[in-house]
């Protein structure tokens, strides 16, 4: 086997080896989840010093791998859950492709651990890259080695690192694949052709995110135009062309008719399209194109410098591609079946880095058309990423070659005509011009660069310089020497100055976590196991993770998860800062001494607040007298002078140095009855480190009025000195929080603190009487007032039944084994009235049953639905069904009988044509 193709294959392996091989043994997994090390409740379960490698993955590990568990384990359960009931008053769930669950590339959720799917996921990834562009390669008479090597430009390219773990890089993951497709059809022109076309469309779009596939179908249309008018003679079998790439586009389309007609429902439904329109300036910094070479210049995964979010913002490619690229001008063209692909694709690059990095004009223009008008045009990255891994594939290539245009240079420009001249010099000036814009934009980004990372970053473009050097080396020997060995030299080096940067930059953006760290359950939620039942908590701040409740199926009131209108207007009433994004609810913390009393917290079944041990609590502050402190050398008892009384919290001060050591500490406060000794309450909570002010929840609310006590503080595993404030008559000055009815009462403490808000009604409650308010705004101000209690809804208009005042219901709740349906036994007595529940409904999917017959779902509480019933015993059904699945499905059953009846007809007339030649 040529030396080349072991080392771009060997490459390829080791960059895959090299970034998820071990979580594909099950050390480690490959998702974020170290991330929960760092925030309350896990952050006491995992006390884990390790540094986090990537903080800007929250997505993958707060919403979509939980919603992806959610999902699949109820199919392995026996009942495809279409509704997530534990976010944001419920979503939708398995009636959508949102999360990617049933691209081909998910099977490993399907068969596998979840520790484990992540892993095997982008295995699978890497893999369909990999086929795809050996396949389309391959028909274009480019060489093995190159298709290695083309595949790693693309796996490793900003968009597929940074994306990684999302649905967007199994979407992407399709491109090769697709346009190996596009160009038979658009060659060959066969009937059969439209097959691989429609198989590679509907991959991406069961992928979970549409604009993707738009770009690269925008793409992939103007190829078959250009590839077709090229390549085949005639209007006729240009339009041929046209026509069965198009069909192929269509077959894919129906075949993921079931889930993009439910995709198209809910968007024009629940989501607000109109907060992502893009306008001409709605671009990425022309300096982010600088980490195209310098990955880690403007930013990176630990660095945090960038003028955005790094996801959308990583433009990765390599200075060896780039090297690459410059090849493709400098060596004669490839065969004629090549014809146009590298000036097509470096049109497509040029335009794409365009729109991306410059905006202006043509953004504007583009933004006229579907997908670019409403999706962030940073997400054209993959565009460049996969032009840029074509073009180097092809410059590759002829590097390869056993021309060496340079050793006839002087021949050839004698010989040359003033035109043949031009173009000669304007082809060895492309290198001099992709090297001088190479260097300008990193001398650019660099002046960006904070003080304190210039040092690294300067070492990184050194070591990025080294790379390119050697690329263009190998270059050089190839284009003026003739001999096989410069080649070989070629294909071996190339590989390796690629592989080692791409493997770094995976390895810093990739997470891989210990697997202790893979959504384990703390005290906190086995508290909410045991209490929550019906009801709802909210998070507050990023304690819980919000959006985790998917996993643990608690039921939270925010998350991470598409809302209605209604249920947004809802958060902004408790607090206007509740929404972090239109798809990001969470609590702020210094809004909670106004949450225990919030009227719409009380309506939407808030029983509980979930919020960080050290945050200060609500309550009569009585601040203690500081006349001095305390000095410690590692670990420390302190005590408190006698205090008397109920107390919910205390705080404590670290007023010099750092209680700290490697392995974190422990901080243990016990509230201690001064006259028996005896602990009455005691928090225990793991921290890395302790200094300045720290406040401590204590459940002493329930303490008697005249019980003496005193508060210990230990700290636990501390190796370093510190002073801890003192009062004049004893080791530790403490402030004291006492309760006020405010409506809180603090349940658990530790590892998160747990606020019970004794004012919150059920989820599913009776109401006797109702207010008709029609006006949106009046409706929510209504439920903000505290005017009115649950036993009144709140409606949108008049109801069709009389509700009788003092009516009452005995309300059951009737466990099923679906969160698609929810069932209740009501017993209705004196008069008529309302069952209401409060959950998300107002959007379309849901319907109602009393007693085996469709019944009304009466709008209520702005967010919410109720059930008129009269007297009498009642089984109220309320069912979920996705909207448009139905139709899709059909849609999708149609297209594969229509198949599976072509292909049986293809068979048979293949059969008797055998049959006939044999005759």
């Amino acid at each position: 086997m040529p030396w080349g193709i072991v080392a771009s294959w060997g490459a390829l392996v080791l960059f895959t080896v090299v970034s998820i091989g071990l979580p594909l043994i099950g050390v480690g997994t490959f998702l974020g989840t170290q991330f929960l090390a760092a925030v309350p409740p896990w952050q006491s379960e995992l006390a884990d010093m390790s540094p986090i490698a990537n903080r800007l993955i929250g997505d993958t590990i707060d919403t979509i791998a939980p919603q992806t568990m959610l999902f699949v384990d109820s199919v392995r359960a026996g009942s495809p859950a279409g509704w997530n009931p534990y976010v944001a008053g419920g979503a939708e769930l398995g009636g959508l492709p949102n999360f990617g669950v049933y691209s081909p590339l998910s099977l490993p959720w399907w068969v596998l651990p979840g520790a484990l799917a992540p892993a095997f996921v982008k295995l699978l990834e890497i893999a369909l890259i990999t086929l795809g562009m050996s396949l389309f390669l391959r028909r274009l008479g480019i060489r093995q080695e190159t298709w290695p090597v083309a595949s790693m430009v693309f796996a490793a390219s900003g968009f597929m690192i940074a994306w990684t773990n999302w649905p967007q890089t199994r979407v992407a993951a399709f491109i090769p694949l697709l346009f190996w497709a596009l160009e038979r059809a658009a060659v060959e022109a066969r009937l059969r052709d439209i097959l691989p076309v429609g198989l590679a469309v509907a991959g991406m779009m069961l992928g979970g995110f549409p604009a993707i596939a738009g770009y690269a179908l925008y793409l992939g249309a103007a190829y078959v135009v250009v590839r077709a008018v090229l390549m085949r003679s005639g209007i006729r079998a240009v339009v041929v062309s046209g026509l069965v790439s198009a069909g192929g586009v269509l077959l894919g389309l129906l075949l993921s008719a079931w889930q993009l007609v439910p995709f198209a429902v809910n968007a024009l439904n629940v989501i607000d399209l109109s907060i992502r329109q893009q306008s001409s300036e709605s671009h990425l910094p022309i300096e982010d194109l600088a980490s195209a070479l310098v990955p880690d210049i403007n930013g990176g995964p630990t660095i945090g410098s960038w003028g955005g979010h790094p996801v959308e913002h990583l433009s990765y490619a390599s200075a060896v591609a780039l090297v690459l690229l410059a090849t493709v001008a400098l060596f004669r063209r490839g065969a004629s079946v090549q014809r146009g692909v590298a000036i097509f694709f470096a049109i497509a690059l040029g335009v794409s880095v365009l729109l991306v990095y410059v905006g202006g004009p043509l953004l504007g223009l583009a933004q006229e058309l579907p997908i670019f008008s409403n999706n962030p045009v940073g997400r054209l990255r993959v565009i460049v990423g996969f032009s840029a891994a074509i073009l180097a594939a092809i410059g590759f290539d002829r590097m390869l070659s056993p021309d060496a245009p340079g050793a006839d240079l002087r021949r050839t420009w004698a010989g040359s005509s003033i035109g043949g001249r031009l173009a000669l010099a304007g082809r060895l000036a492309v290198p001099a011009v992709l090297a001088s814009g190479a260097v300008g934009i990193v001398l650019l980004a660099l002046r960006r660069v904070p003080s304190e990372r210039l040092g690294d970053v300067r070492h990184q473009v050194a070591a990025v310089a080294i790379t390119a050097v050697l690329a263009a080396g190998v270059v050089v020997l190839t284009y003026f020497g003739r001999r096989a060995v410069y080649r070989v030299v070629a294909a071996v080096v190339i590989p390796i100055v690629l592989v080692i940067p791409a493997t770094l930059v995976a390895s810093s953006w990739w997470p891989t976590s210990a697997s202790s760290t893979f959504y384990p359950s703390t005290s906190t939620h086995t508290y909410l196991d045991d209490n929550l039942g019906e009801s709802r908590y909210a998070s507050v701040g990023q304690v819980m993770l919000p959006g985790s409740s998917s996993l643990y199926r608690q039921r939270a009131v925010g998350g991470h998860a598409f809302m209605t209108p209604q249920w947004k207007d809802l958060m902004l009433a408790v607090d206007d800062r509740a929404l972090q994004s239109p798809t990001y609810s969470t609590l702020p913390p210094d809004g909670l001494e106004e949450y225990g009393r919030s009227s719409v917290l009380d309506r939407l079944a808030v029983r509980y607040l979930v919020v960080d041990p050290g945050v200060a609590l609500p309550g009569d502050v009585e601040v203690a007298p500081r006349s001095g402190g305390l000095r410690a050398d590692g670990e420390g008892v302190f005590e408190s002078a006698l205090q008397r009384g109920p107390v919910r919290g205390l705080a404590y001060a670290i007023d010099e140095g750092v209680a700290s050591s490697a392995d974190g500490i422990r901080l243990v406060v016990d509230i201690v009855d001064a006259s028996s000794g005896s602990v009455l309450t005691e928090t225990s909570t793991w921290v890395p480190a302790t200094s300045g002010n720290r406040s401590v929840a204590v459940m002493g609310e329930d303490i008697a009025d005249d019980v003496e006590w005193f508060a210990r503080l230990s700290i636990e595993g501390a190796d370093s000195e510190y002073r801890i404030a003192s009062s004049a008559d004893a080791d530790i000055a403490i402030d004291v929080v006492r309760p006020v009815d405010d409506g809180l009462r603090v349940v658990h403490t530790g590892d998160a603190t747990i606020l019970e808000r004794e004012g919150a009604a059920e989820r599913v409650h009776w109401a006797d009487d109702a207010i008709v308010e029609e006006d949106s705004d009046a409706r929510v101000d209504l439920l903000d007032s505290g005017r009115v209690d649950a036993g009144t809804a709140v409606l949108d208009a008049e109801p069709r039944q009389p509700i009788d005042a003092g009516s009452n219901a005995a309300i059951e709740i009737i466990e099923t084994d679906s969160t698609d349906r929810q069932e209740f036994r009501v017993v209705v007595e004196d008069g008529d009235g309302l069952l209401v529940v409060e959950d998300s409904f107002r959007r379309p999917g849901w319907s109602a049953t009393v007693d085996g017959e469709q019944a009304e779902m009466i709008a209520a509480d702005h967010v919410a639905a109720a059930v008129a019933l009269d007297e009498g015993e009642h089984r109220v059904v309320l069912s979920y069904s996705p909207p448009g699945f139905a139709t899709g499905t059909i849609v999708t059953f149609v297209t594969l009988l229509g198949l599976a009846t072509g292909y049986g007809a293809w068979w048979l007339r293949s059969r008797r044509r055998t049959a006939d030649d044999s005759d």
